[in-house]
């Protein structure tokens, strides 16, 4: 509820209201603007535009708080992504090809020598060999940890310890073993991801989910927003395991939204057609797409948020859209004032 009042010794009437909670650490205080007016019912004739103000605030100050890398990160994430990265990388670790008794003799022991030194690398704390690895785990988790935090050492660990297990699993089956199964528990232990596109859960699913969970708190504008981002997901990944979403199939989506076209859902011509269909179909027909803004602001800021939403519930080992983005040459200061947008139809609208 916005509250109209005057300040002392103005004659124009202000309005007032609390920002939510959620959003305190980026918007501070309280939502305070001027109405302009003098009189009591032209002021209450700007709420409407100010109303809109108010939510388009709230709304871009959720999209940056799930966008913002987190500096926390749970033991049980942790384990999650040491397991990953050992399945990921096992087969490049055992070897297959035939080899003649000179060189297995050789391979072996050089593969325990490098077991051996991993082990006493991770006895004294030393985690140089999988530095890089969590420092591009961490990125594609959207993950910023501080360097020498318990969140760094706790995720460094966990790789160190999945690096020995590799060596450990490439000694046993030069050994004879290829059946080798990690002594470490929390390689042994972790769940199997997702293995294609007819396993795990989809990407209906988890907007579905995810919607449970977060829509009690959106503002209507927000339920706005997310409409068409839902469609053009639900379109582009049907039937799709979250897991199975590759760094280069989000590229690719991402280029997919710019040939959008504007206002689809209100196009006649375009009715009745699946987000690709409708892509194509305007293209031929030469119809307008979206800009930059709406595909930065009003697509990836909301798929970001869904997979940082996937991640923290353990759907996905990383966000495949991560810092994605695309070019827009119209800077934010030259845009048009926001009572003057509301007069014109909005590129984000719903379909």
């Amino acid at each position: 509820m916005f509250k109209l009042s005057r300040r002392k010794g103005s004659a124009k009437w202000q309005v007032r209201k609390r920002w939510p909670s959620d959003v305190a650490p980026i918007l501070k205080g309280e939502f305070n603007k001027s109405t302009g007016e003098e009189d009591r019912k032209a002021a209450q004739a700007q709420l409407p535009y100010l109303a809109a103000e108010y939510e388009k605030a709230v709304a871009e100050a959720r999209a940056k708080l799930a966008e913002a890398p987190r500096e926390a990160l749970s033991e049980a994430e942790a384990h999650r992504m040491a397991a990953s990265f050992y399945r990921d990388m096992l087969p490049r670790y055992i070897v297959k090809r035939p080899l003649d008794p000179v060189e297995h003799k050789r391979l072996l022991q050089d593969t325990q020598q490098r077991r051996d030194a991993a082990r006493r690398m991770l006895g004294r704390n030393d985690f140089g060999p999988v530095r890089g690895v969590a420092r591009t785990l961490a990125q594609q988790a959207g993950l910023a940890l501080p360097d020498g935090s318990p969140a760094w050492e706790t995720l460094h660990r966990m790789l160190m310890r999945a690096f020995v297990e590799l060596h450990e699993a490439a000694a046993a089956n030069l050994s004879g073993n290829p059946d080798y199964t990690p002594s470490d528990a929390a390689m042994r232990d972790a769940p199997a991801p997702a293995q294609g596109p007819a396993e795990g859960r989809t990407v209906e699913e988890l907007i579905e989910a995810y919607e449970e969970d977060k829509s009690p708190r959106w503002s209507e504008s927000t339920k706005k927003a997310v409409k068409p981002v839902f469609r053009f997901m639900r379109d582009v990944f049907k039937g799709r395991a979250v897991a199975s979403i590759t760094r280069e199939e989000a590229r690719e989506a991402v280029k997919l939204l710019e040939s959008l076209p504007l206002a689809m859902g209100r196009r006649k011509e375009l009715a009745g057609l699946s987000v690709p269909e409708a892509i194509e179909k305007a293209s031929k027909l030469g119809l307008p797409t979206i800009g930059p803004k709406t595909i930065n602001d009003g697509y990836l800021r909301h798929i970001a948020s869904l997979f940082n939403w996937a991640f923290n519930e353990q759907w996905v080992t990383s966000n495949p859209f991560k810092g994605l983005s695309i070019y827009d040459p119209v800077d934010d200061a030259d845009r048009r004032d926001p009572f003057t947008v509301l007069t014109f139809p909005q590129e984000s609208g719903p379909f």
